[in-house]
């Protein structure tokens, strides 16, 4: 079974395909807006949001057309947050979909809540970095999954040199969940075949 996992960012949009559980092909969309002062050379930008969607799009039709994954998982949008990245994730999110329906994919789509994505790597994650203390009723504290372990954990899984190309700020940790996005629905697949 081939999964797609994307997790959609409008500064590093991460695609990530697993063939039957292993990495298959990876992905970033980098696009910006083009008033930042600092620019990078791996990053297209545009004078406005739409421009910036658009180019995301493609690629994630490109992506489609490249993998034929048999699934697609997303990132569900975070309905507690509050701001213009919000809103602007959201018309990104309506858009990577509407680019679905435009393509003819007839693949499952599907979406997994972020909450629901750290604790699903929270499993992955050596023991001694699972907790935080105790609660006050004495029942082991979970850590609260940043950045780091999230990386961390789906090394755990492909390896310490898994992604190691990358680093924060040139997409590691979006490729790490897009990578738990993919695993996540693979995982859940695997058991009910």
């Amino acid at each position: 079974m081939k999964v797609l996992g994307i997790d959609q960012s409008l500064s590093k949009c991460a695609f990530v395909l697993l063939k039957d559980g292993n990495v298959d092909y990876t992905k970033l969309s980098k696009t910006g807006a083009s008033k930042v002062k600092t620019r990078r050379k791996d990053t297209t930008y545009y004078e406005t949001l739409q421009e910036q969607i658009h180019h995301i799009c493609v690629d994630l039709k490109d992506v489609v057309h490249i993998t034929k994954p048999d699934s697609i998982t997303f990132e569900a949008l975070s309905f507690g947050s509050v701001g213009d990245a919000t809103r602007n994730l959201a018309c990104l999110y309506g858009a990577m979909r509407e680019t679905l329906i435009s393509i003819g994919y007839e693949g499952t789509v599907t979406e997994v809540a972020p909450t629901s994505l750290k604790s699903y790597a929270h499993t992955f994650l050596d023991e001694k970095d699972k907790w935080d203390g105790v609660t006050k009723s004495g029942k082991p504290k979970k850590i609260k999954m940043d950045k780091k372990l999230m990386v961390s954990s789906v090394r755990n899984i492909y390896g310490e040199g898994y992604l190691s190309e990358y680093n924060y700020s040139t997409g590691l940790d979006d490729l790490a969940d897009a990578t738990f996005l993919s695993h996540k629905t693979w995982r859940e697949n695997e058991k009910e075949a």
